[in-house]
């Protein structure tokens, strides 16, 4: 005969495996809320920093695409900077007159909006007008510059209906910029969308290599005086971009 006991301490072992106490699922709450608080500044603060990069990546592979396009169709391509909606669009000019000094020019540059919708000329056939290069949208960032400056610096700039002059970088047929500048981005990681950091994509010379770089304050400038710097190393062997 099977004393009852023994049922009871199997009954009791039971019980108590098949379930957590107060005390576990407290400590267990606890530590996956530290987690996710953690992984949560983590990605508030790494986010900023990938749309400003990632923003100049594109703008970067851009420009690179338009300066080829110039070179294989034999045709200036504009890269028009649209401050107002934070838009960077590129299009072959098949008639030339994104050249300035050439008749028209500065009305046929006028600002807008149906260039946004592709092909905007057309008629003629595919390529035989005006056509599409590309288009970047600024997501969670924005053109600017340290200190509220103008972003864009070097440039060449045309009328437009909009309240300031509309900057253009025009790749000639042999791939050489009209002109050597920079357009500078600002993210939005400060308190109430302040820009924290900055970025510039450059046409660093006449064969049309574009650079980024990025802005740091004295303290951190491998010079002692706030600027633009390329990205790499410091004397220590760190890297020389400080993000803020």
């Amino acid at each position: 005969m099977v004393h009852p006991d023994r049922f009871r301490g199997t009954n009791r072992t039971w019980a108590r495996s098949a379930g957590y106490t107060v005390l576990e699922l407290l400590v267990t709450t606890t530590i996956s809320a530290v987690i996710g608080l953690l992984f949560y500044s983590s990605v508030r603060t790494l986010a900023p920093r990938l749309d400003l990069q990632g923003a100049a990546d594109e703008i970067v592979f851009l420009a690179a695409r338009a300066r080829l396009e110039a070179i294989q169709r034999g045709v200036p391509v504009v890269l028009q900077v649209d401050l107002e909606h934070d838009e960077l669009f590129a299009f072959a000019d098949v008639n030339g007159n994104s050249v300035p000094g050439s008749p028209g020019f500065e009305s046929y540059l006028r600002f807008d909006p149906k260039w946004k919708d592709g092909v905007y000329d057309a008629g003629l056939g595919h390529k035989q007008t005006d056509y599409e290069v590309g288009l970047v949208r600024l997501y969670r960032c924005s053109f600017g510059s340290p200190g509220g400056g103008p972003p864009v610096e070097g440039l060449t700039r045309v009328p437009g209906a909009t309240e300031d002059s509309t900057p253009v970088l025009v790749f000639l047929p042999d791939g050489v910029p009209r002109d050597l500048g920079s357009l500078g981005l600002a993210d939005h990681s400060g308190f109430d969308g302040e820009a924290m950091n900055h970025l510039e994509i450059a046409i660093a010379n006449i064969t049309g290599r574009i650079e980024t770089r990025k802005y740091l304050r004295p303290e951190d400038s491998p010079t002692a005086v706030a600027g633009f710097f390329p990205a790499g190393k410091n004397s220590a062997g760190e890297n020389l971009w400080v993000w803020y």
